[in-house]
């Protein structure tokens, strides 16, 4: 697993495990006199992971073709917006992936990523 995949997947968890604390569960404490200020909800991410899918290859012809940004992943968070959600699209996907690279390998080459995902630096 890439760097970097493991710094947003510890940043989203960090994130929800922190939206779901409570003043409560620190024990009793002197009565609040003002309502605490809510905190803001944690980030939505949609996180895309995979091979040309979801680095958002199209096939423009015969053994030819690109990605754009015409892919599903791409997609996800319009949709999603259009029902009430807010997500934020971190695409790890990488054209030519296998299940064996994902795991094995630190990055992917710039010219198999989606339109603006960035490098990952071993």
């Amino acid at each position: 697993m890439s760097l970097r995949l493991r710094a947003v997947i510890a940043a989203a968890v960090v994130a929800a495990v922190t939206a779901s604390c409570s003043s409560a569960a620190a024990g009793p404490t002197a009565p609040v006199t003002t309502r605490p200020k809510p905190a803001p909800p944690a980030p939505l991410l949609y996180v895309s992971l995979g091979d040309s899918y979801a680095a958002g290859y199209q096939p423009s012809g015969p053994h030819s073709g690109g990605t754009n940004r015409n892919g599903f992943a791409y997609q996800v968070p319009g949709l999603a917006a259009k029902k009430g959600y807010d997500f934020t699209l971190v695409n790890f996907g990488c054209g030519g992936a296998t299940t064996a690279s994902i795991l094995e390998s630190i990055g992917c080459p710039v010219q198999a990523l989606g339109p603006g995902a960035l490098p990952t630096r071993p």
